[in-house]
């Protein structure tokens, strides 16, 4: 026997986006039943869809949800396309932002290299690049060049291919610690470098985005944990949501402005947020 199923194609629509936070189940038939064979991520923009006239009931955390199986084809949430049948409460008209997660991840290292009087502390490769973290040597008791009195001490630099200096951060005066972190998400080639501040306590961390080629300093996270243990590396985590890079904070309580100031407060959902090319704390 021969089963046919009536879709009704829906024209005109500008698109559907998936609302389940977890992400929407898509399956092998237009059935709660069916054989699960992927997963949309938050956000997912859905252009190329269609209804079937199959309508279900599923519960979704004790409630019960009525609702049409749609036929589907779009990108899961490993970038692959896919095409099946998913639940369409879960799907809305109303625009709504994709959310990308960074993660920490360790760029090659690059030993036994000398810079001049640049006295490096790590030095790693991203693409054929060079990134060098350091301070120049004084001569004499004097500060050397591009160093003054206002500009000194730990700073970034970039290589190009040939080894030639091609962005130099400020200098960004003495500390025990100016360790580099990176971090990067599944979507794009861009990088988020956190060099993590410290003397006998942690104090915060200057900001750094690499993307195509290119490197530039974004601002400094005033910011750290009360807990004498953890530094900010510790407990931050940074998303992306449109043209927004968020810094948010896994601490019940935190520290503004560590090593001057020491404001104590309770983390109400305190972020800093990067936009139109301002690093800006939100309490």
């Amino acid at each position: 026997m021969l089963i046919f199923f009536h879709f009704n194609f829906l024209l005109g629509q500008e698109g559907l986006y998936v609302s389940a936070a977890n992400g929407l189940i898509v399956r092998s038939q237009p059935s709660k039943n069916s054989k699960r064979i992927g997963k949309l991520p938050f956000a997912e923009k859905i252009v190329d869809y269609s209804n079937t006239n199959r309508f279900d009931e599923i519960i979704d955390e004790g409630t019960t949800i009525k609702g049409e199986w749609y036929y589907i084809t779009a990108y899961d949430i490993h970038s692959n396309k896919i095409a099946g049948y998913v639940f369409n409460s879960f799907l809305t008209p109303k625009v709504l932002k994709k959310k990308l997660n960074y993660f920490e991840f360790k760029p090659d290292p690059i030993l036994d290299f000398q810079l001049g009087s640049f006295s490096i502390n790590n030095m790693y490769r991203l693409d054929s690049f060079k990134i060098i973290n350091g301070y120049y040597e004084p001569k004499d008791g004097k500060i050397v060049l591009p160093d003054t009195e206002d500009d000194y001490g730990h700073r970034i630099l970039m290589l190009n291919a040939q080894d030639k200096i091609i962005y130099q951060s400020q200098g960004f005066g003495e500390a025990y610690s100016f360790e580099p972190h990176f971090y990067k998400n599944n979507k794009s080639e861009k990088v988020i470098i956190i060099c993590q501040l410290a003397f006998e306590y942690c104090f915060g961390g200057e900001v750094f985005i690499y993307e195509n080629g290119k490197i530039k300093h974004i601002g400094l996270l005033d910011i750290e944990s009360t807990s004498e243990e953890k530094c900010l590396i510790d407990i931050i985590k940074i998303h992306e949501v449109a043209d927004e890079i968020i810094f948010s904070f896994n601490s019940a309580t935190l520290l503004l402005e560590p090593g001057t100031e020491d404001v104590e407060i309770k983390n109400k959902g305190t972020t800093y947020t990067y936009i139109d090319g301002k690093l800006v704390l939100k309490k």
